[in-house]
């Protein structure tokens, strides 16, 4: 499996996860279709060249370029619309979602799970492909511990870890407006996240993405701050365990489409706030339409 996060936050959201015969996209938010396209690329990713589109929620920075993804199935939990483009009117393929609920894409076998946004229906997926697990929560105020389980020993995890509870109120916003964003259909502060996150992680976990830090109440040294404290004050055993914060427009690429490859070798905890230097590659042949099977919801 294969990651890369091409934004994280209030101005756009856009996850690409691959193995080698599937690819998907989890949200398409940035705020110019430029961006979007020329990140595909760098990435290796024709923009025409998703086998599906997810979709977490309905709020704009994780929808605005939907109009270009029409062409490939768009998998939602909540109302879709687009605006015409150059006049004509632009049809969605979308496939209804009922989280929790499993899919299957080509070789990627995914399960949404709910998550609690005040957009209305949100979800989050655990993926796994190539032999590997990806948990990609943001958005949300509250994680029910009924989901550990499913959410528990992932290889990778982005997760939401958006503001410093301090720093939230000390910035000029309404009160009315802090309030939304640390009530449980809000945002998850850092030490919620670094809470939940080290009640899931476990010994195959390779790598944190914490995701969607706000640029006013949040900074990347506070959050990796409170995971790193968390991790002590657990005496989680790091191992090879990376954690990152993802800034706003820094793609990081992590994982390997080898599904005999594990990542490169990392010594303890590493923190990084920056992007990782990218490796684009181009597909050495067009693939075949994989089969995509929604199966029922599941009770969790």
């Amino acid at each position: 499996m294969q990651v890369d996060l091409l934004c994280s936050g209030s101005k756009g959201n856009a996850c690409l996860v691959r193995t080698k015969n599937t690819t998907i996209m989890i949200d398409c938010g940035p705020s110019t279709w430029k961006y979007m396209k020329n990140s595909m690329i760098d990435s290796g990713v024709e923009p025409e060249g998703l086998d599906a589109l997810l979709i977490t929620h309905s709020h704009a920075d994780h929808i605005r370029q939907l109009s270009h993804f029409a062409y490939a199935p768009i998998y939602a939990c909540c109302p879709l619309s687009v605006r015409p483009r150059k006049g004509k009117t632009v049809s969605l393929n979308i496939h209804a979602v009922t989280p929790p609920q499993r899919l299957i894409i080509g070789d990627l076998r995914i399960l949404a799970i709910p998550t609690s946004h005040d957009s209305g229906p949100s979800m989050g997926f655990v993926i796994e492909g190539d032999g590997e697990k990806l948990v990609y929560i943001t958005d949300t105020g509250y994680i029910p511990e009924s989901l550990d389980p499913v959410i528990s020993n992932a290889d990778y995890y982005i997760f939401e870890s958006n503001h410093d509870l301090e720093k939230l109120n000390e910035t000029n916003r309404p009160v009315w407006l802090k309030i939304r964003i640390a009530s449980d259909t809000g945002h998850l502060c850092n030490q919620d996240a670094a809470r939940i996150l080290c009640n899931v992680i476990g010994e195959r976990t390779k790598r944190i993405v914490l995701a969607h830090l706000s640029e006013e109440a949040n900074t990347a040294d506070l959050a990796l701050r409170s995971m790193y404290e968390r991790l002590e004050y657990t005496h989680h055993k790091s191992g090879q365990l990376i954690v990152q914060a993802a800034e706003q427009f820094e793609p990081i690429r992590f994982g390997s489409l080898d599904p005999e490859g594990a990542e490169e070798p990392e010594q303890t905890v590493t923190q990084s706030s920056g992007a990782e230097k990218k490796t684009a590659e181009k597909k050495a042949a067009e693939k075949k339409a994989p089969a995509v099977t929604a199966q029922p919801a599941l009770a969790i």
